[in-house]
């Protein structure tokens, strides 16, 4: 009996699908619809990417076997700086499932178009065809210049960010055949490595803990604890539950929850950065902690 697939079927615009990966590439399997669609590389290791292709396939199909008309679609030149973006949160404002990002990130994209908008209409650029490496750099230097509404400098990171997220938009809009290919350019972006977060030391934390525990904080002296001693991010921290933890294995599962449906209508949904769980070792000052509690 075959084993059943982990992946769950997808419904694009004609036909069901289900995606799998061999040798850490993205297939699509259409053999569940009548008629047998078969299997079919996709040709990306990005998952993002194979659900952008999987649509395209979709519709190759629907064309072969009469479900649809061929579009001529040619790329659209005079796609104004508004509508590209609308079309890019749109995207990405997809459910998580089929590759969208949570809402935190589409609050940074938010924040991105909002001030890119103001540069091109200070720059008088109307179209995502006048976006270029050297439009991107100047709006680099633009925002270098300015102050965000604390008042401060942004940041290095914050501007590449910003950088990186325009040249990400062209790109999005040459695959979704929005712009010509030749309006896709590259960024030669240094990477920061400094930073001015500051890390403590042994000592100050070990000071920090008995401070606590001399003033009875004790829940905070157990913050600092798992902090410290796992390196868990403060909101994976808040939503961490017992049965994360197994003391006979001596380790931490942090569990990605994006896909759990029951635990997004319970508004309990826990996300992680690099969008998958990770296990992390058990501090035996941890488990002291635990003992406490």
């Amino acid at each position: 009996m075959p084993r059943p697939s982990k992946q769950q079927p997808i419904m694009c615009d004609h036909f069901l699908w289900r995606l799998f990966k061999r040798d850490n590439v993205w297939y699509a399997d259409g053999r569940m619809n009548n008629p047998n669609l078969g299997k079919h590389s996709l040709g990306t290791r990005d998952r993002v990417e194979a659900h952008n292709r999987l649509r395209e396939l979709d519709s190759k199909k629907a064309v072969e076997h009469g479900k649809a008309e061929v579009v001529d679609s040619k790329p659209n030149r005079d796609l104004s700086i508004a509508a590209g973006w609308k079309q890019l949160m749109e995207h990405r404002g997809r459910p998580v499932v089929v590759g969208g990002v949570n809402s935190e990130t589409i609050k940074r994209y938010r924040a991105v178009r909002d001030k890119h908008i103001v540069f091109c209409r200070k720059q008088h650029v109307e179209t995502w065809s006048q976006v270029d490496r050297r439009h991107v750099e100047k709006y680099g230097e633009w925002l270098s210049r300015n102050r965000h509404r604390r008042g401060q400098r942004y940041a290095p990171r914050t501007i590449a960010f910003e950088m990186d997220t325009i040249r990400s938009v062209v790109k999005y809009l040459v695959d979704d055949n929005q712009l010509d290919a030749s309006c896709r350019f590259t960024l030669g972006l240094a990477k920061s490595e400094e930073s001015d977060t500051y890390c403590f030391r042994r000592e100050e934390v070990d000071a920090m803990i008995a401070f606590c525990a001399a003033k009875k904080f004790h829940w905070l002296r157990w913050v600092l604890t798992a902090l410290a001693t796992t390196g868990m991010r403060i909101g994976e921290l808040e939503t961490l539950r017992w049965q994360d933890i197994d003391l006979e294995s001596n380790t931490i599962w942090i569990k990605d929850e994006r896909h759990s449906s029951r635990k997004r209508h319970l508004g309990h949904v826990r996300t992680t950065k690099g969008k998958r769980g990770r296990t992390l070792p058990l501090n035996k000052s941890l488990r002291k902690v635990l003992r406490e509690m």
